[in-house]
């Protein structure tokens, strides 16, 4: 439009009307309007306007409609806005204007416009020349889609160009070969050398001569192969692209490259998984043929792998499953996609193993994907179940299970034939109770299965009903089988036929007299008892020997009892050995003693149980063996060894409390060792080590250590004081008490005292430790009293001396202890003073430092300040001058019209219609520079704030975009990111109460660190998104202040979110950060205004740091 500049300055309505302007205009390709100002009716369109606008000058008049309405409403109001400014400045100065119009067919089309006013003796023109931009607009946009969908896709678009001369570049390559190659598109664009160089040397010779076929045969081009990237990383990638030869005999491949490096990783991943693998994994064609295997194939049929695919499968197959294998081939054909079967293959020393197939096939790939497991094992196990249930079918007695309910589940082939069922009968609609007679049927459900539930099983004597209602005597063995996950619990049962009893009875009988004639003639007492069913027993008899021995013959005493045999008291040791008998189900042997006819007898005795065909035992049969001779020898022998062994016991006891003592200096310890130790060896009631202060006025006592029988009540915290009182009368001679029986005491009170507690015998040792405290070492008896065994004082006054020596040593050790743990807490106390000494001290630096920063601050924005009042008061000044220059120079050219050659000139010398055009918009951009210093000092002065130490009420509104006004340097756009974005999101705010400057350090602070972050990820991340910050505020519920500054950087792990508040803790490198930004921050929040500064961050996702403060803050003392 440059061309119609000068033209169009001077275009007017009387021109316009004059025949031969017309014509130029209506020859012209662009469209030239003109319209009233002041009602937009259209008064003149070329040719062209007509054909842009879709109607003609009399279609605009007929409609009523004028130039605005032809408009595109989103764009209407904004252009009425700025050529009504421009009427308003009476300016001549013309306007570009691109907008959008609606044609009279309804169509959008993009315009660009100047137009600029006439003054007409009719009114004010306007008047233009415009252009149609549609097309180009298209295609911006295409140009800019194309151009991110290259900068977004993963991977690179290219253009490669194979010269005749053999050289070679990329014309075009999107900037994912950045990401792909780490190159510039620029550096391969004429020499494609430093891709090829870097490709692997292993891959080298087949690429190349991937790229010759297909330059040779003009065929699309497809290949992978591994890259080296300029960093060194090796990259799988996978290129595709389509050749063209150019007329100059240069080739084109016009491609994209993608990078698999992940794709591999997962293909490798599965071809382990697919190689470790047990099963047989395999892939066949629809000819049936093995494409694929895994190893376990081999393993198995040890066949390789081309021997298995170089034949069809079926070829494996055992002949007998080979039609049922080839019809499942052909389901697979019909449609069938997932299908599982059982065959038999050979391995490749002809033996055939059983496999169980599931196959998916994909007919789209012409491929089935199968997985075979080798069932032989379990082929194996059903033929031994099938070879089992045959010898059961084939066993003559009775064998069968039902569920736990009595329903019969199975019958073998003897079962039914004994019972009198059908071989092929139905058995599930038989209960146990159609086979048992009514008494037995009781039994079983009282005690039987009962038992067998509990026991793992029952063996008895039974009766079984036939169909024909025939009874069988039989014997019964009932198993049950507990629940597994593959079946419910259930019973078994074996039953055999005993009709031949009396032939057993008579051998019975004459067994039984055989025995007869042993147990009345051999020289031990044999007796038997039987047992009532109230559980009383009674003597059956005894032999001759017993009659013999004892002097009562064996009627005498047959339905007695033993107490009114022998008496209650001897009476009653044998009923307890018979009911052991009876509670042990099984022959017991012991041995026991007792008085007859003033001489002490040892017997042996043997007791059997004999039981009764429902399980119970009905009889004891008992044998007495004589062996008072021998028990008198080896109770001699025994009293000898015993006091020996004791006496080594009580040396062992006290060499071990000796050793165990020096092995620990803890006190406790060392006392609960004692007490347990000697617990155990004197086998006493309870023994225990009580504390006692004898000077203390309340007299306590502290139990220290206790060793006692289970059923004793426990005496710790049970020692009131009388119990202190009574143990200082006993203990005043300071030596031990040795009290063989309580009841004996003449003292009433004393003993009284003590029989409170239960105490029938007492020792007593009292143990010197060189304390304020006592220590007493006890042994009681409160089952019965005991008199107190010399022996056993001797050893107890030897482990006290050893006690004693032992309590003084880890009373010393406790000392000492506890004068270093003393020690180590005074040096923690003054190592934490130190550090807050060093904190205070580095903030009190950092404060001096931003006082002196704000005062410097403040001095620069007053100097500043006042030459840009200058200016300001100067340049409205000046911007007047100079239009009443250019109207009088106007003026001068309206007057004189013909300048004389020295006019003409310099006008062209110096350019004067450009200087015309660009004076104002020279005082334009002097004017904008000098509103953004005016921004700039006044954020200066609202930041330099930060020294004052009053508090005031501020809008922290002001306080936020000062601090990211000075910031706006490190906001902007540089060549290694994109300008980072600001939202401000601001609530209704109250005036703040608060230390101003020191809340504009904590902004300062806190945005410095989010852009901080943004530059970290932006360099980690060039193809991510672009940097953001978010400035929020709001008025809590609560009537606090809430000021959010949210980021997109890199954020923090929870390790370093855990720390950032701490004094001198930083992440940036030496040099960059004290660490004590954050640390300042959290105090000036929360100590100095009462509020909260919380950090929230997510690695990859960015950090939002919340500042809370109370709107009137109950200030604290100067930090």
């Amino acid at each position: 439009m440059t061309d119609y500049q000068s033209m169009s300055a001077s275009l007017s309505v009387q021109m316009l009307e004059r025949p031969g302007v017309d014509r130029v205009f209506e020859r012209m390709s662009e469209a030239i309007w003109t319209i009233d100002a002041s009602s937009g009716k259209v008064l003149y369109l070329n040719p062209s306007a007509e054909r842009l606008y879709g109607r003609s000058l009399s279609q605009f008049n007929e409609s009523g409609q004028g130039w605005f309405e032809q408009l595109d409403e989103g764009d209407r109001d904004r252009i009425r806005y700025i050529i009504a400014s421009l009427e308003q400045t009476d300016e001549t100065a013309d306007l570009v204007l691109e907008y959008r119009i609606r044609r009279g067919d309804g169509e959008f089309r993009w315009v660009s416009s100047q137009i600029w006013q006439v003054a007409t003796e009719r009114g004010l023109r306007l008047q233009g020349i415009s252009t149609d931009l549609t097309e180009y607009r298209q295609i911006q946009q295409k140009k800019l889609q194309f151009e991110k969908l290259a900068a977004n896709l993963p991977g690179v678009i290219y253009q490669y160009a194979l010269n005749p001369d053999h050289s070679s570049g990329f014309t075009y390559m999107s900037p994912g070969a950045c990401k792909v190659y780490e190159l510039d598109p620029e550096q391969v664009k004429e020499d494609a050398s430093p891709i090829w160089e870097r490709v692997h040397p292993d891959d080298l010779a087949e690429f190349q001569a991937s790229i010759t076929r297909s330059a040779q045969q003009l065929t699309l081009w497809k290949h992978q192969w591994r890259q080296y990237t300029v960093s060194g990383q090796l990259k799988w990638l996978s290129g595709i692209s389509q050749p063209e030869r150019r007329s100059n005999g240069a080739i084109i491949w016009d491609g994209i490259v993608f990078d698999i490096t992940e794709q591999k990783q997962i293909e490798a991943e599965r071809d382990r998984f697919f190689d470790c693998a047990l099963d047989l994994f395999c892939i066949l064609n629809f000819e049936g043929y093995f494409k694929r295997l895994n190893p376990a194939w081999t393993t198995l049929m040890g066949y390789d792998t081309d021997e298995l695919r170089s034949q069809p499968v079926l070829e494996f197959i055992h002949p007998d499953d080979l039609e049922n294998s080839q019809d499942q081939m052909i389901n697979v054909l019909k449609g069938d996609n997932i299908f599982g079967f059982e065959n038999r293959f050979r391995t490749k020393s002809g033996v055939y193993r059983w496999l169980s197939w599931t196959v998916v096939s994909f007919p789209e790939e012409g491929m089935m994907y199968a997985i075979a497991r080798d069932i032989s094992d379990l082929k194996q196990a059903q033929l031994e179940r099938e070879r089992l249930i045959a010898i059961i079918d084939a066993s003559p007695d009775i064998i069968s299970s039902a569920d736990l309910e009595g329903n019969i589940t199975y019958f073998n082939r003897g079962g039914r034939k004994t019972l009198g069922l059908d071989l092929d009968e139905d058995v599930s609609v038989y209960h146990i109770k159609d086979f048992l007679t009514p008494d037995f049927l009781e039994d079983c459900q009282n005690w039987v299965i009962p038992q067998a539930l509990r026991q793992g099983s029952w063996q008895g004597l039974s009766k079984i009903r036939c169909q024909d209602g025939t009874l069988i005597p039989t014997s019964q063995l009932v198993i049950s089988h507990p629940e597994t996950p593959e079946s419910e619990a259930y019973l078994s049962t074996i039953i055999r036929d005993i009709s031949d009893v009396e032939e057993i009875e008579q051998k019975l009988r004459q067994k039984e007299e055989f025995l007869r004639t042993i147990y009345d003639n051999q020289g031990n007492i044999v007796f038997v008892i039987d047992v009532g069913d109230d559980g009383s027993f009674r003597f059956a008899g005894w032999n001759g020997f017993a009659e013999r021995l004892i002097g009562i013959p064996s009627d005498d005493v047959t339905g007695k009892t033993p107490q009114e045999v022998f008496g209650s008291e001897i009476g009653e040791l044998f009923l307890t050995n018979y009911r052991n008998c009876i509670a042990a189900g099984k022959t017991i042997t012991y041995e026991e003693s007792f008085t007859h006819q003033e001489r002490r007898v040892w017997c042996q005795v043997v007791l059997t149980p004999l039981f009764d065909g429902k399980g119970t035992i009905e009889r004891i049969i008992g044998t007495s063996t004589d062996i008072t001779e021998r028990k008198e020898v080896e109770l001699a022998l025994q009293a000898s060894e015993a006091k020996y062994r004791s006496l080594a016991q009580q040396e062992k006891l006290v060499n071990r409390l000796a050793q165990q003592i020096r092995q620990s200096l803890d006190p406790k310890r060392i006392l609960e060792t004692t007490v347990r130790e000697l617990y155990v060896l004197l086998g006493v009631d309870r023994c225990y080590f009580l504390w006692h202060h004898p000077q203390s006025p309340d007299s306590e006592l502290k139990l220290a250590a206790e060793a006692k029988r289970d059923e004793l009540p426990n005496r710790l915290d049970d020692y009131p004081r009388i119990f202190a009182e009574l143990l200082t009368t006993l203990l005043q001679a300071g030596d031990m008490v040795r009290i063989d029986d309580i009841s004996e005491i003449e003292d009433n009170g004393l003993r009284e005292g003590l029989q409170q507690f239960g105490y029938a015998s007492l020792l007593l040792f009292p143990i010197e430790t060189g304390q304020a405290n006592v220590g007493t070492l006890a042994c009681t008896r409160e089952i019965s009293p005991q008199p107190w065994c010399d022996r056993d004082i001797e050893l107890i006054r030897v482990v006290c001396d050893r006690l004693a020596i032992a309590i003084q040593q880890a009373l010393l050790y406790q000392q000492s202890r506890e004068a270093e743990q003393q020690a180590k807490a005074k040096t923690l106390e003054l190592e934490t003073t130190l550090r807050q000494l060093q904190t205070t001290q580095a903030q009190l630096i950092q404060a001096e430092k931003m006082s002196s920063l704000g005062q410097l601050v403040a001095g620069v924005a007053h100097e500043i300040n006042n030459p840009i009042s200058f200016v300001f008061g100067n340049l409205i000044h000046a911007k007047q001058y100079n239009q009443d220059l250019l109207e009088l120079l106007q003026l001068y050219r309206q007057t004189y019209p013909q300048a004389t050659v020295e006019i003409e000139e310099l006008s062209a010398a110096i350019d004067l219609e450009y200087l015309i055009e660009d004076i104002p918009k020279l005082f334009n951009s002097i004017e904008t520079g000098a509103v953004r210093i005016q921004e700039i000092v006044r954020s200066l002065r609202t930041f330099s704030r930060l020294d004052e130490s009053e508090v005031k009420a501020i809008d922290l509104h002001d306080s936020l975009d000062s601090t990211l006004t000075i910031l706006g340097s490190r906001l902007r756009a540089d060549d290694r990111r994109q300008e980072i974005q600001v939202i401000r999101q601001y609530g209704e705010l109250p005036p703040v109460n608060c230390y101003a400057g020191q809340l504009n350090q904590v902004f300062m602070n806190l945005i410095a660190n989010a852009i901080d972050a943004v530059e970290a990820r932006c360099l980690e991340q060039p193809e991510g998104e672009p940097g953001q910050i978010e400035v929020i505020t709001r008025l809590t519920p609560q009537q606090r202040v809430q000021i959010q500054i949210r980021d997109n950087g890199t954020g923090m792990d929870a390790e370093i979110g855990d720390r950032i508040f701490d004094p001198f803790y930083t992440t940036k490198p030496v040099g960059k950060g004290t660490g004590l930004g954050l640390s300042i921050s959290y105090q000036i929040v929360v100590e100095r205004h009462g509020g909260t500064l919380i950090c929230e961050s997510t690695p990859g996702c960015g950090s939002t740091f919340t500042v809370q403060i109370p709107c009137h803050c109950n200030l604290s003392a100067s930090i």
